[in-house]
């Protein structure tokens, strides 16, 4: 045990301080996942606010359990929209946003399993774009992307997403899917490209 231990070791096995470091580490996983929830949540709003401020026609997306393994929080344009729901294939978007799965991912994601579009055909047309030379993970399910630092199980992010904290990295992070979508649109005709593509 070092120091730093031996004094947290100390107190915490105080009888009057082991009741509440009890209930604190039991309550840890649920704070750590409402933490998480309300960051999302939160910007999803103040995301939308400054899309119609700076990208009329984009729309935010968000999966109903961000706690699932490829957890995704996006944008895509209006646009793209076509006769149903779950037929549109792409999104600009992040990936693992409960940091289940690793470190957080943003890109160009694709719906691998579409049936309705012709997937190596949109992959092609994405072949040797500057977006792709720059952000170089790409696979049947990204066009383009990359990872990033924050990783929300590790609790030096944790402490970035507190409610007094978080400012900083939601700007962060809002301001790389408005540049990515804004670089988008200037190198890829995304509406083109699906309606083209369409099976």
């Amino acid at each position: 045990m070092n120091k730093h231990e031996q004094a947290l070791y100390d107190y915490m096995s105080e009888p009057a301080n082991f009741s509440t470091a009890c209930e604190v580490a039991e309550k840890l996983p649920w704070l750590k996942r409402e933490l998480i929830a309300s960051f999302w949540n939160e910007m999803d709003g103040l995301l939308l606010e400054r899309l119609a401020l700076e990208l009329p026609g984009w729309k935010t997306f968000k999966d109903d359990n961000l706690f699932e393994k490829h957890s995704k929080f996006g944008i895509y344009n209006e646009g793209w929209d076509f006769d149903k729901p779950d037929e549109n294939p792409v999104g600009l978007c992040f990936e693992s946003i409960s940091g289940m799965d690793g470190k957080l991912f943003i890109g160009f994601a694709i719906d691998g399993n579409n049936k309705y579009y012709d997937l190596k055909a949109i992959h092609k047309a994405f072949e040797g774009t500057e977006l792709q030379k720059r952000l170089t993970h790409h696979n049947d399910w990204w066009l383009f992307g990359k990872y990033l630092n924050p990783h929300f199980a590790n609790n030096q992010t944790l402490m970035q997403i507190l409610p007094a904290t978080r400012g900083p990295l939601m700007q962060e992070l809002m301001g790389m899917m408005i540049t990515l979508a804004k670089e988008l649109e200037a190198e890829v005709d995304v509406l083109a490209l699906l309606s083209q593509s369409r099976l």
